[in-house]
């Protein structure tokens, strides 16, 4: 008993220096923003160094610096501007008279009428369509774990249909207000680039601008007026709390993932096979030549460098976190990473027991990701990981077929002791 209680106290202690550690560093990333004059290297250190910007709060102050936004209504003045008003309403464009569709700049757009009539369901419109809105509307359509909150996801896998229905709503009005957001930041970014260097929507895209909603778009704060010359768009982005996020993934879009957008991949393909096996056959020729003789190609890694690891990673936080580093370093920091992964010795154990067969060596290499957080999935002995919204809550926790959270822990624990 004497035991138990010493190690409670232990994990209690290191609970609260853990808090005490993060409420320090919030106060010293509030300190940077608070100046007239951003250091902004000082504000990059932060986003590299342990728990980044650590919140929302700060990753809304923080990031659109971070990209070049530094226009005189910054986010932090509009919305101390607004508290000297008691937040009192904010006032939206008049509606044109037309209802329902109408044009401006050669764009489609919905009118923002429809939504005070749908108020009650609260369900968004339409508000600009790009070239690729057909497939953006298919894969939000099929976007779940990074809308939703932990509860919500709970409530979602429940039996109880008044939950689920509910659930399938929100979710439903979050897949839409994603859609309306990817289709806004590309017609942004597009607007003053000639044809040929269009931006153009890819498979993954989705992942990455989900997190940036998550992070930017949500809160309590409200939407943010526009300015007294900004467009329609702008303006109707504006009252649906778009406007900023909008901005600040164009900005990334342009720099981080210009090669993803191009009108096919073959500039990303050739930086995967000029960097990422490289950089295995320098630090671990072993590992390398694994790969090599199973004609194994570099592009299992794709979809960690096209979605910052979104797609594979579906614990938010854990994302987020990567997402500050991302943002302040060189574009093929993924790749990086990627190849640092691959290299964590408990993963280089699990690649090289692998027979020296591409389907196998291809499945292992495809899970890694997985290793790293098991947030979402479940790891199944006969088949490797599962998404958890595929295991029915039928299924207990203590199901012979599966492998806790704390056992793979053990698992992993052994691995390295035994190397």
């Amino acid at each position: 008993v004497i035991s138990v209680v010493y190690c409670s106290n232990q994990h209690c202690a290191r609970a609260l220096g853990a808090m005490a550690e993060l409420e320090a560093k919030k106060a010293e990333i509030n300190l940077v923003l608070s100046e007239p004059d951003v250091d902004l290297w000082k504000l990059r250190e932060l986003c590299l160094t342990e728990a980044g910007l650590v919140d929302d709060t700060l990753r809304k102050r923080a990031w659109p610096k971070l990209v070049g936004l530094h226009s005189p209504e910054s986010l932090e003045k509009r919305e101390s501007s607004l508290e000297r008003q008691g937040r009192s309403r904010i006032p939206r464009p008049d509606p044109p008279p037309p209802r329902g569709v109408f044009q401006f700049e050669g764009i489609n757009q919905v009118d923002d009428t429809l939504k005070s009539e749908e108020k009650t369901e609260k369900v968004e419109k339409k508000i600009v369509e790009c070239i690729d809105a057909d497939q953006i509307d298919r894969d939000t359509a099929r976007c779940t774990w990074h809308l939703l909150s932990g509860s919500q996801r709970a409530r979602r896998l429940q039996m109880q249909n008044k939950h689920r229905k509910k659930v399938a709503s929100i979710l439903r009005r979050k897949q839409v207000r994603l859609s309306n957001f990817i289709n806004l930041t590309l017609v942004q970014s597009n607007k003053n680039l000639p044809q040929d260097e269009h931006l153009r929507y890819y498979q993954g895209f989705h992942d990455v601008a989900s997190v940036f909603l998550s992070s930017l778009g949500g809160g309590s704060s409200g939407p943010i007026p526009a300015s007294a010359n900004a467009s329609p768009l702008e303006m109707v982005a504006s009252s649906m709390g778009l406007d900023l996020p909008s901005k600040v993934l164009g900005q990334v879009a342009k720099s981080h993932f210009r090669d993803a957008m191009r009108s096919n991949f073959i500039q990303l393909q050739s930086a995967l096979r000029l960097v990422l096996f490289p950089l295995l056959a320098r630090f671990d020729p072993e590992l390398h030549a694994h790969l090599y003789y199973c004609d194994m190609e570099p592009f299992f890694a794709l979809s960690w460098v096209i979605t910052w690891f979104s797609h594979d990673i579906r614990d938010t936080a854990l994302v987020k976190r990567l997402f500050d580093a991302f943002i302040v370093s060189h574009p093929l920091f993924p790749l990086y990473l990627s190849a640092a992964m691959i290299l964590h010795p408990y993963n280089r154990n699990e690649i090289l027991s692998t027979d020296c067969d591409f389907a196998a060596v291809h499945h292992t290499l495809s899970g890694l990701p997985k290793n790293s957080s098991m947030v979402g999935w479940k790891f199944k002995v006969t088949d490797g990981y599962v998404s958890g919204d595929e295991v029915s809550t039928a299924s207990t926790d203590m199901d012979s077929t599966f492998l806790s959270e704390e056992l793979y822990d053990l698992m992993d624990g052994d691995a390295s002791s035994s190397m």
